[in-house]
């Protein structure tokens, strides 16, 4: 599984979320990449995740196939959902 994170130094909703992103990366499973992508400085790769305007976009993906996407400044009820859908932690 691999756990996408596409963000931006400027971003005030990005600065806001990473404690709680990474408060659940402390509850994942093992074996879960996570890739971290600023958006300015790979704009390029970013491209390939399909990423309009909006920051932070968050995706989940098993192998080859996108799983859950989340994008915006969410709650910890929402990202708790969207990792327990994505299958990185348990519910």
């Amino acid at each position: 599984m691999k756990f996408v994170k596409i963000t931006a130094s400027w971003c005030l909703s990005c600065i806001l979320m990473k404690s709680k992103i990474e408060s659940f990366e402390s509850r994942f499973a093992d074996g879960v990449e996570i890739i971290n992508l600023d958006a300015d400085q790979n704009k390029e790769e970013i491209k390939n995740y399909n990423v309009g305007e909006k920051l932070p976009v968050y995706i989940i993906f098993n192998g080859d196939k996108e799983v859950a996407r989340l994008i915006g400044e969410k709650g910890n009820k929402d990202l708790e959902k969207f990792f327990i859908e994505g299958g990185v932690i348990n519910g």
